[in-house]
This record gives structure tokens, sequence and C-alpha cells, in this order.
């Protein structure tokens, strides 16, 4: 979701509601979404009205920052001619009529502000009463935006009670309240209680840790006096008339002549203070001390070491001060005003603001009950822990956004998509878009576009039955195993400009691979949810069907070069295709949930790749009433019918060898339906052996008029030699009450019942597919009966169904890419590989601890960053290029002919090299199981490349 923040100031200036924005927009970007802060360039409130000096200026800042995910810009505020500021603005617009319009302005920032909430999503407005808030809300209700607002102000304060702000807050979509009192009152104010979120204040734990306690302690002493038996009061806060300090000093006088006390008061100062505490007798001061505004970690001592923490204000819209106290286990005292109340609630003590005497009453019981104190504090922590860290509060307001907009946006990824091409993946992606817009959630579909008449990567845009899709041009050679399927660099950038663009919540990847796998990363460093549906074993294997020959499933995986030895293309050559699956594996280990069809295919993921997490198994779905009003066509023959990819992996060959073995065959009419490479093949063989009689070859078949394929078919075959996921045409022909003949083999045995919704037999055995054949030709009543049974299995297989269990996954939460990798990363620089290369890749193989090995240019910064050797492959690399590249702190690994880098690893100690094939063996032996060596060079490396560029 792209949403657009826009705030008076922004940290590093110092405020609650801005404090207050950077830690939420902080979160928001952390979860995955594009989040932007427009702001004024402003640091002091002084600066709102005037210019700052440069002697009295202490901080300026640039026009842009990005502040841990967050862009903020920043505009120049404008400051208009004085009387009509002052006079107009401030006198007759703000206290007169109680308009407030008086400011600050910034007529750069007004400019800026169409074009941004134009291409945002929702619209967070903070603060009132500012006028850029005004000017946002009616360009969002213009351009059809939805707003959301945290007025962060003080319910009752003059300041804020004008009429203006209250309507401003009624137009918003969604206001968020910081307290359930806050909540109370803006519903008393004529706020529709549907649109109050209420989320809170937090605080970071870990920030409130005591450090060298025990020296504070004794300056303490040293400084002010303090001794054993002191009761430590402390006041934070602004030192004005509402934080009722008055009569917190008062009480304090009171109380010294009860037992020995000390007042700390923190914070900054003003006019009236001064007066206050040089009131004070020297005596008084003693026991009343003003630190001023203190560091932070002078603050979480003093507070560690503090009996009790008191505000007795009269005006708090949460009181941050109360989560400090108790996190660092000491107990609170607040007044009974504003929101106070609903803050400390059981946890703390309350007071009557401004009643000096109850004030008194309330510190003498607390602190005479030393048990009593003690256990109010340990509440008050576990209740901030609970509730108000920013980790929560990021969450609650989340969903408020979340809420406001009302729909989710996905991004579903295939490297197909129909109509120019469809199988079982894409019928299944786009079925599954489908539901999801129907359902609401706003729903784009990235592919790829088989063409070669067009040009390589081109992009176009187009709308399928009510789904928007980009498409990416790719060629025959995009697709093909022979050469880098993998990694499509052009395809990278154009996702990365589309998740910049579109701003999704979730990316749903199906098959990727022709695409370009390298898209994973950049999701994920994006911090997006990603799910991705596996299909086939692309994964695992190059050729997608863990066929190693004819009839033999390969069951040992990483030995690719038995197929394949090598990837070369006009960039690379001789890669090991190894790699290609080194690289996968990383890229899937960013992916934050699977969802596998099949037990099967799960099982084999979960076995080759170890990749920490289990696989959601959900079904397919399919459109059962798309085959609910089939016309049955009667027929005096048994009708066999094969729906599918004309090849030899899907057992066409054994199809026929069965029907040459049929002794019934004229009682029998088989069907083929599909294309693919065996076509031709299969159209000769059936005329050279005679079964034209007996066999109709349909060609393709659209999947919206596969009906009327099956209205003339009694039994689906499907003889696949190859481990099937979840087979669509199964699916489909037990939706339309057929019974299925089909191989057992993968996941075919969890769809098909054996005997009872049609029957298993060994795949590549004709034999046996004859055998079941007979028994329909048989005893045709059999079609019938397990047709019957094969739809009540199916009849729950709905895509409904599939994308139900499917949204359970989309609200989980994932941590963020911060995928850990057992295994060392070896990045290989260059563009050949040397034979020397290639057999060192090969004896380190089989070892236990095998690194993987990728190359370099594949991957993102964020691979990089965790390689932990850089193999430089290829002598033919720039010098300047290697040395660059140590900036990601890693081992370095080179061939001795490259005289310029072996000499900076003899003598800054920062990597090995090797002559021959041996050596560079031995070297990734060393390198691999020597993990503090490692470290040692990779260190001084890092250490070359600073003193070098720095």
């Amino acid at each position: 979701m792209k949403i657009i923040n826009i705030i008076q100031r922004y940290p590093p200036a110092v405020g609650g509601s801005e404090t207050w924005c950077q830690e939420v927009s902080r979160y928001l970007a952390e979860q995955g979404h594009n989040v932007k802060v427009l702001t004024l360039n402003i640091d002091k409130e002084e600066e709102y009205w005037r210019v700052q000096t440069q002697r009295t200026r202490t901080r300026s800042f640039g026009k842009m920052d990005y502040d841990k995910g967050v862009l903020v810009r920043r505009y120049k505020r404008s400051l208009p001619i004085h009387y009509f500021h002052h006079l107009f603005l401030g006198k007759i617009l703000d206290k007169m009529l109680k308009i407030h319009f008086y400011g600050p302005h910034s007529s750069e920032m007004y400019g800026k502000m169409w074009r941004e909430i134009k291409n945002s999503d929702i619209v967070f407005l903070h603060t009132i009463p500012y006028p850029h808030n005004f000017i946002a809300l009616l360009i969002a209700k213009i351009l059809g935006k939805k707003t959301v607002i945290t007025p962060h102000f003080h319910p009752g304060h003059p300041h804020y009670e004008r009429r203006i702000n209250y309507w401003l807050l009624r137009k918003c979509d969604a206001v968020i309240a910081v307290s359930p009192f806050e909540k109370k009152y803006l519903i008393k104010k004529g706020i529709d209680n549907q649109k109050i979120y209420v989320t809170g204040n937090a605080i970071h734990p870990e920030r409130y840790i005591p450090q060298q306690i025990e020296d504070y302690k004794k300056r303490l002493i040293n400084e002010y006096g303090v001794k054993s038996d002191d009761k430590i009061l402390i006041f934070i806060g602004r030192k004005i008339p509402d934080k009722g300090i008055k009569y917190l000093i008062d009480s304090v006088k009171i109380l010294n002549e009860k037992m020995p006390i000390k007042l700390f008061l923190v914070g900054p100062a003003s006019d009236w203070y001064y007066e206050l505490i040089n009131s004070l007798s020297p005596y008084e001061k003693k026991i009343i001390i003003d630190l001023g505004t203190i560091s932070q970690q002078e603050k979480v001592n003093l507070l560690h070491l503090s009996d009790l923490f008191v505000l007795p204000s009269k005006y708090e819209a949460f009181g941050i001060v109360f989560l400090e106290s108790w996190i660092c286990g000491t107990p609170v005292l607040g007044s009974d005003q504003g929101a106070i109340p609903s803050i400390i609630e059981e946890e703390g003590y309350i007071c009557k603001f401004g009643d000096t005497n109850d004030l008194v009453d309330k510190i003498e019981m607390a602190l005479s009950d030393s048990e009593g104190l003690k256990q109010k504090g340990l509440e008050g922590k576990n209740k901030t822990l609970k509730k108000y860290t920013w980790d929560i509060i990021g969450a609650e307001t989340e969903k408020a956004v979340k809420n406001t907009y009302g729909k989710e946006k996905i991004i579903i990824c295939c490297n197909a998509y129909p109509p120019a091409f469809i199988g079982g993946a894409e019928f299944i992606a786009h079925n599954q878009a489908k539901v999801l817009s129907k359902q609401g959630y706003d729903v784009l579909v990235f592919a790829g576009m088989p063409d070669a008449s067009k040009k390589q990567y081109s992009v176009s845009k187009d709308t399928y039955e009510g789904i928007k899709v980009v498409r990416v041009c790719l060629h025959p050679k995009d697709y093909s195993s022979d050469f880098f399927s993998f990694t499509h660099k052009e395809v990278d950038n154009i996702f990365e400009s589309l998740l910049e663009k579109f701003s999704p919540d979730i990316v749903h990847f199906h098959n990727i691979n022709g695409l370009s796998v390298g898209i994973i990363e950049i999701a994920a460093k994006k911090k997006i949810k990603t799910v991705m549906t596996l299909h086939d074993y692309w994964g695992i294997c190059h050729k997608n069907t863990l066929i190693k020959k004819e009839g033999v499933i390969c069951e040992k995986l990483g030995v690719c070069e038995e197929c394949q030895a090598f990837i070369s293309d006009n960039q690379w050559q001789k890669v090991p295709s190894i790699l290609r699956r080194d690289f996968i594996t990383l890229q899937l280990s960013l992916v934050d949930e699977f969802i596998s069809p099949s037990f099967y295919l799960a099982n084999r993921y979960e076995k080759e790749l170890s990749l920490g997490k289990s696989i959601r198994v959900i079904p397919n779905g399919i459109d059962i009433s798309k085959f609910k009003e089939l016309t049955k066509c009667t027929s005096s023959k048994v009708r066999f019918t094969y729906i599918g990819t004309l090849g030899r992996h899907k057992g066409i060959h054994i199809i026929i060898e069965a029907l040459e073995l049929l002794k019934d065959i004229n009682k029998i009419h088989f069907h083929f339906v599909g294309v693919g490479e065996q076509k031709k093949w299969l159209e000769k063989t059936v005329a050279e052996r005679n079964l034209s009689e007996h066999v109709s070859i349909w060609g393709k078949v659209e999947n919206a008029d596969i009906g009327k394929v099956l209205e003339k078919t009694d039994v689906l075959v499907l003889p696949s030699i190859w481990p099937e996921n979840q087979p669509v045409t199964i699916t489909e022909a037990m939706a339309a009450q057929k019974p299925v003949i089909a191989s057992n083999i993968g996941g075919i045995p969890e769809l098909v019942d054996h005997g009872k919704t049609g029957y298993l037999f060994e795949p590549g055995n004709p034999k046996a597919l004859v055998s079941q054949m007979n028994k329909f030709i048989s005893n045709p009543s059999l079609i019938e009966k397990f047709g019957e049974k094969g739809f009540s299995k199916i009849s729950n297989f709905t895509f409904e169904n599939q994308v139900k269990y499917i949204k359970d996954i989309y609200n989980k939460n994932f941590k963020k890419y911060n995928k850990t990798i057992r295994r060392p990363v070896v990045m290989c620089k260059g563009y050949k590989f040397d034979d020397k290369c290639i057999k060192a890749i090969c004896s380190v193989n089989c070892i236990e601890e095998k690194p993987f090995f990728v190359m370099q240019e594949w991957v993102s910064d964020y691979f990089n960053k965790l390689s932990e050797i850089l193999w430089v492959i290829d002598a033919s690399i720039d010098n300047y290029k290697i040395v660059e590249m140590l900036s990601n702190n890693n081992a370095l690994l080179v061939p001795e002919k490259n005289s310029y880098v072996k000499s900076i690893c003899l003598k800054n100690n920062l990597g090995l090299y090797y002559l021959n094939e041996e050596e560079a063996s031995e070297c990734l032996h060393f390198l691999i199981k020597n993990i503090d060596i490692r470290k040692a060079l990779a260190k001084n490396g890092l250490k070359y490349f600073l003193e070098r560029n720095f």
C-alpha cells in the first residue's frame, strides 16, 4: 500500500506527534508498505513564525531523507507579509472566528501535494490544528483517496477547541485516538464511533536499560545530598502551570516534614517556572532539585533509582512518560484529568488535579507501602510490554489503515498467463486471481508473454476477464533450460518498477522459471509478504520433471551435471549447472510461505531444499459449476480420453502401445486432446499402425470449451511417466463425474482412489494400462458408479475453498527479510569458468557443509552482503571491480595469474590464491571449514577497501 503522511515536523525535530509519526511510519515500511512523509524543513516550533539566525540555529535539514525505509520530503515553509499573516490570519481568523489557518504554511508543499496524493493509496494526516491538513483533505476528497488522521491533541484544551477542527475529523474516513478517553471525547464531539480506532503511544523497551547506575547513584549522593533513606520522586515534562508542578512542589514541602524526601524536576523550563523555582528557599532547593534537560541515559538511570514518578497534569493526550517509568519498574501517580486515568487504570495512583492535600495523601499512601509500591511498578511494566511497544501500536495502526483502505493489493506472478498460453499452473493462477478480485482484493498479474515476433522484454498491459495484466515479452531462449532461464535482470528491473508503482501488500508467485526467479529477492527486499504455490519441480530440477532417462525418476538431486553439466550463453560460458540450483535455492529461502497442491510435491521440496519451513498443502480449486450442465452424449463404445500436453513425459507412447495390445479395440474409441512436440509423431504413428478408426486427435481445445470434450468422454486416461503434482485434467474429469485411469506416481494417488473413483497402474507399463481399461470395457456400469464417487470427493475442491485457505496464509504475520542462510555463500566473479574452477566445485559438492555457489551478477546487494567468500573464476575481470566487492566483507580466492590481486592478498592477508585445480579445491575446503580464518581474511579485505577509498 502507498501511504503518504503529512505532518508539521519530522524527527530529528523533537515532539510527541513527530515521534509517533516516525515510529508508525517506520513500522509500516517494515511491513512492506511504500511510505512517504511530506513535512516542513523546521526543527524548532519557533521557526513556524520567523527565520532562525545562524546564531540560534542548531540544526538544518536537506530536502530529502531516507529514514529506515521511509522517504521523507521536507519543504520550505512560507512566511507571508507580516500584517496579512498576523492581523488577518492570526487575529481575525484564528482569535475572532476560531478558524485556525494561522500556519505554518508552505506554498512549496501545497504545490506538490496534488501529485503525491494522486499517486498514493491512502493519506495519513497528523496533528490538529495545522492548515496543511485541510488542504490535503480537500485534495484527497477531489481525487477520491481515503484519509486517516491522528489528531494528537489535548481534549478540552482551549488551543484545540475550534469547530473547524472537529469538522476536519468528521470529514476524514478514520480517526486514530491514542487513548480510550480520547475516543469517548471525540464521540461527544460528533465523530462517528465506527470510524474511531484506539491505538496508543509506545516505547522501545530495549532503550530503557540502566548503564553505570552505581556511578550515577554516587553522583546523586555527592551532588544533591541524596541519602539511603530518602524517598525519591521524579517529574518529567515541560515545566508549565498546566503540568501541576506548583501543587507537586507544595506537596513535597508538606511531606518533607513527615519523611526524608527528594523531588527531581526534569524537562524544559518556562519563565513562569523560573519565577516559581527562584521563590524557593535555599533549604527547599535542597529537596526540590531542578535538573533541567538531561540525556536519555541519565533519565533512564534516574527512573530506575526513583521510588515514584508523579505527573499531576491538567492536560495529557496520553502521557508517554508513564510508560517510560513503568518499563523501568517505577510506579506512577497521575491526576484525574484528561486521558491519564484511562492509561494508568489499576496499575498506578490517581489524585485530584489542583488539590494539594489530596496529592499529599496519595504520595504518602504510596510511599508508606513499599511492597504495594513495588507491585504497582511491576504491574505497570508488564502492562507496557503487553500493550505499549511500537510493534504492538504499529500493528494496531496498520490494521486501522488497512480497514480504511478497504482492500489488500496482490500481485500474482507467473511465467505465462491466459489467453496467450495455458497449462495447469496458468489456469490455477488465473482462477485464483478471479476469485480474489471477486472477494474485494485489488489484483494485478505480472506474467511472461511467449512471443518471438516482438521485442524481447518489451512490456504490454491488458485486462483479461476482468484481471489487470502486465506482460513481459519473452523469447524461446528465455524459457529454455539450456540457457539462463532462471535469471533475467531486465525482468527484475521491470518488476522492481512495478512494485514501486503498485505497492502490493502480498506477492504470490506461481511458476516463475523463464520469467525470472530474481523477482523473489526484489519483493523480499522491499519487505512485502511473499507466498509461492509450487506446481512442478522447476525449483529442484532444470527439466521440471525429475526424469533422468526413460522410466527413471531422479531420486538423488544435486547431481545435475549427470543430465546437463553446463549452461552457456553470450554473457556467461561453461557455468556449472549446480549454480542454477544454488541460486534458485537461495531465492526460495526468502519466500515467507509455500503452498503445494499435493503432499508428494511438498515432501520432495522439503527433502531436497531443506528450507527450514513446512509447506502448506492446499489442493488446487476447480469450478464445479462449469460441469453441472454437461449434456450426456451416449455411445455404443466406451470412450477413453487423454487431455494434456502431447509430450513423451506424459506417456502418449504408452497409450499407443496399450491400444495395440487391446483385444476388444472395436468396443472403444480414444480421444487425444492437446498440442505438443509429439503431435506430429502421434498423427503419423496412428496412421502407420492402422489405429485411425479407433482414434481421434482433436488438437488444442480452450479450457472454456473442455466441457464439450468431456461430454464425449466416459473415462479419462493419464499415463504420465513423470511424478505429476495435481493434474487439472483429473480434477476436471472428476467434477464432470468421469472415472480416471492414471499412473500410480507423484501426487496422482492423492486424487484417484484405486477401485473407487478409478484405477491406478504402474507407470510406463502398457499391459497394466490395458488391464485397467478392460475393467470398464467389460463392466460399463462402473463408469457411472466411479464417476459419482469421484464427484463426491472433488466437490469440496472449489476455487472459493482454495482461496479461503490461501487467505489464511495471507493473514499470517511473517518475519521480514531476515532469513538465515545455513551454509556459506560463495560469490563467483567472472564470465567464464575455467576447468580448474569447475573441478574444484565438483570436489566440494559432496561435503556436508557444501556452500552455495552463485554468480555475483545474478543477485542484488542482499546476497552479496551475505556472501563469505569472493571467488574470482575469471582472470580477465577488472581489478577495480574485485577490490570494490571487498566492501561486502568476504574472504578472497583468486587465480595466481591475476598478479595484481594475488599481490594484495599476500601484502594485506585478505585471501588465498591457487595455481591449479588441486590447489583451488584445497583452498575452497580450507576456507569452508575454517570459519575464524575466513572471517579474519574478510575483515582484512574490508579494511583494505576502506583505506583505499576513504
